[in-house]
């Protein structure tokens, strides 16, 4: 989770990634939300270094992807993905049936990487952004279904999580 200390970062990173950028006060306010949560990803060695951060408001069955972005100097290198997988995890270990998000149009790598995970644009939002692009609304709709084992096609399921024969499940 982020906190306080992690907001100089995420703000960079939101200015040098997407446009029209959140203010700081926006990413402060989203630390006291009850419904929404605020993830960091950091260097696994100081632990002080932000490379990606996740915005995401889940109040009920659907969560929605609020903002998101990994450093320019961190991409293709797979934080995205990772965190992504790890925000669908965690939806589903909530009972979550779905994952909303808007993304530009334009911004191919990213509607690339959402389409990898297996959302789809579900319709085009004309004039989304103040600049007058468009944006993609895109879903990923959560499917209750027997888990493979492997963390890759699982997203990391936690072998604790079983339904009764050893393998696991998710509920």
């Amino acid at each position: 989770p982020a906190t306080e200390d992690d907001l100089e970062q995420v703000v960079d990173i939101e200015q040098r990634s997407i446009q029209p950028p959140w203010t700081r006060a926006a990413f402060a306010a989203e630390l006291d939300k009850p419904s929404s949560r605020f993830w960091v990803l950091t260097d696994d060695e100081t632990d002080k270094l932000v490379v990606a951060y996740a915005v995401f408001s889940f109040p009920a069955e659907q969560a929605h992807i609020l903002t998101f972005a990994v450093h320019p100097d961190h991409r293709r290198r797979g934080f995205g993905l990772y965190l992504l997988r790890r925000l669908i995890q965690y939806v589903m270990r909530r009972q979550g049936e779905s994952i909303v998000l808007e993304v530009r149009r334009g911004n191919a790598a990213a509607v690339q990487l959402y389409q990898s995970l297996g959302f789809v644009v579900i319709h085009t939002i004309p004039r989304f952004y103040p600049d007058g692009e468009d944006a993609f609304s895109m879903l990923y709709k959560l499917e209750r279904k027997r888990l493979t084992g492997d963390p890759e096609v699982d997203f990391d399921a936690d072998p604790e999580e079983s339904g009764g024969d050893g393998k696991p499940y998710i509920n």
